[in-house]
C-alpha cells in the first residue's frame, strides 16, 4: 500500500437480507458476563435473603439461651469499719513525723493508731507505791509477832505464822514483778511502734540510719529486761508454790486467830491482783489497728486530740467485697435455691464474664435499694439471694454487676 492512500475498512460479512439465497450462515459467540455484574446481581438478589435468614438464626439461639435466664442487677458488698477508741486517752503519734492521709492503704493488723500511756504509768507507779505499804506492813506484823508467846504451844503458833507471812510476802513479790513486767510491756510497744514507721519511712524520708540503730537497740534492751522479769516472775511463783507447801506439812495448822490476823492482807492483795488485771486490759486498749485490708476514707481525729472511749478515730473501706447481693422479684417467678448457678457480668460495653453460685437466700421479701431499681420512682420489692464472690471476679466494692440467674428451679 503506498504511503498516501487511504486505510481500507476491515472486512464486513455481507449483510444480504435473510433468507437470500447467497447469504451464507456464520455462527455468532456468546459475550461472557463480568464478575463484578455477577456480584452485584447476587447482592442485590440473594445476599438480604442469607442475611435475613441468618439474623433469623441467630436470635433464635440467642432467645433459647436466654429463655432460662433472668437478668437481675447485684451488688458487691462494700464494707466499712470505723476503728474507735475503746478507753479515754490522747492521741499521739505513731513515730515522729507520721500522720495518716486520706485514701491511703493499710494492710490488716497494721498500727493505725496509739494512746498516750502516761496515765497508765502513773497508775503503775501508785501500785508499786501500794505494794510496798502492803510489804512494810507485812514486815512490821511479822516483826511484831517475834515478840509475843514463848511458850512451845506459842512458839509452834508463831511457827506457822511466820510461814503464812512467809508466803503472803512471797506472793507481794509476784505482784511486784507482774507490775514491773506491765510496765515494761507498755515501754516495749511504744519503742515498737517507733521501730516500725522508723524502719518503713528510712526509704522515703529523711531519716538516718543511726536512728534505726537506736529504736532497734532500744527495743531489744526492753525485751531483755522483759524476758529477765519473767524468769524471775517464775522463780517467784515457783517460790511461792513451795512456801505453801511448807505450811502445809505443818499438822498443826488450824489457827483461826492467825487467819483472822491475815484477812485484811489478803483482801488488798485480791484489790492489788485486779488492779493489775485492769491494766493488762487497758494496755492491749492502747493500740488501735485496722481489722482487715483497705484503704483510709475518713480520718476524725489527729494526734494531739484527746478522744472519749468510742469515738472515731478513722474509716476504714475494705478493697474487696466479700459477695454479691441481688433480689429477684416476684413477678420473676423463681424459687432460688442454695448452689445454683449464675454468671456475672459488669455494666457496660466489656466481654468479662464470671461464674458463680449462689451462697444463701434470704428468709423474707425485703424493698429493693433505690440504687438497684429500674426506675428510681417506683418502689419494688425482692427476694435478697447471696452469691459467693470468687477470687476470679475483679469487681470493685460497690459496684454493680449483671446477674444471670438460671431457670433451673422455676416454680
Amino acid at each position: 500500500m503506498s504511503e498516501g492512500a487511504s486505510p481500507q475498512p476491515p472486512h464486513l460479512p455481507d449483510q444480504s437480507p435473510v433468507g437470500s439465497a447467497s447469504a451464507p450462515s456464520v455462527p455468532v459467540g456468546r459475550i461472557p458476563i463480568p464478575w463484578s455484574v455477577r456480584w452485584r446481581r447476587f447482592c442485590q438478589r440473594f445476599l438480604p435473603a442469607l442475611v435475613f435468614a441468618n439474623g433469623l438464626l441467630l436470635a433464635g439461639w440467642l432467645w433459647r439461651d436466654q429463655a432460662h435466664a433472668v437478668q437481675i442487677v447485684g451488688e458487691v458488698e462494700a464494707t466499712r469499719h470505723v476503728v474507735s477508741s475503746a478507753t479515754n486517752g490522747r492521741l499521739i503519734e505513731i513515730a515522729p513525723g507520721h500522720r495518716w492521709t486520706l485514701y491511703e492503704e493499710v494492710a490488716a493488723g497494721e498500727l493505725i493508731a496509739r494512746l498516750d500511756d502516761r496515765s497508765l504509768l502513773l497508775q503503775i507507779e501508785t501500785l508499786r507505791a501500794d505494794l510496798a505499804r502492803l510489804q512494810a506492813e507485812g514486815a512490821a506484823e511479822e516483826a511484831k509477832l517475834a515478840f509475843q508467846q514463848t511458850d512451845l504451844a506459842q512458839e509452834h503458833e508463831r511457827e506457822v505464822t511466820r510461814l503464812l507471812w512467809q508466803h503472803q510476802r512471797r506472793k507481794l513479790l509476784v505482784l511486784d514483778r507482774k507490775v514491773a513486767l506491765e510496765f515494761d510491756r507498755v515501754a516495749e510497744q511504744r519503742l515498737q511502734a517507733i521501730a516500725e514507721r522508723v524502719e518503713k519511712l528510712l526509704p522515703g524520708r529523711n531519716t538516718s540510719q543511726l536512728e534505726v540503730i537506736i529504736a532497734q537497740k532500744d527495743r531489744e534492751q526492753i525485751t531483755e529486761r522483759i524476758a529477765a522479769n519473767r524468769a524471775a516472775l517464775v522463780e517467784e511463783e515457783r517460790q511461792v508454790a513451795d512456801a505453801w507447801q511448807r505450811l502445809n506439812e505443818n499438822p498443826a495448822l488450824k489457827l483461826p486467830s492467825v487467819e483472822l490476823l491475815l484477812a485484811p492482807h489478803q483482801a488488798a492483795l485480791r484489790v492489788q491482783e485486779a488492779c493489775i488485771a485492769e491494766l493488762q486490759a487497758g494496755i492491749t486498749q492502747l493500740e488501735l489497728r485496722a481489722p482487715y485490708a483497705g484503704t483510709i476514707v475518713s480520718i476524725t481525729a489527729e494526734p494531739g486530740q484527746a478522744i472519749r472511749a468510742g469515738d472515731p478515730v478513722v474509716t476504714i473501706a475494705a478493697n474487696k467485697g466479700r459477695y454479691v447481693v441481688a433480689f429477684v422479684r416476684p413477678h420473676e417467678r423463681l424459687h432460688p435455691q442454695v448452689r445454683d448457678l449464675v454468671e456475672l457480668r459488669p455494666q457496660g460495653l466489656t466481654a468479662s464474664r464470671w461464674n458463680s453460685e449462689v451462697e444463701d437466700v434470704g428468709p423474707q421479701i425485703e424493698p429493693i435499694p433505690a440504687h438497684l431499681l429500674r426506675d428510681p420512682r417506683v418502689v419494688e420489692w425482692g427476694l435478697p439471694i447471696r452469691i459467693a464472690m470468687r477470687d476470679q471476679i475483679s469487681a470493685r466494692p460497690g459496684e454493680l454487676l449483671n446477674v444471670s440467674l438460671k431457670r433451673s428451679s422455676q416454680r
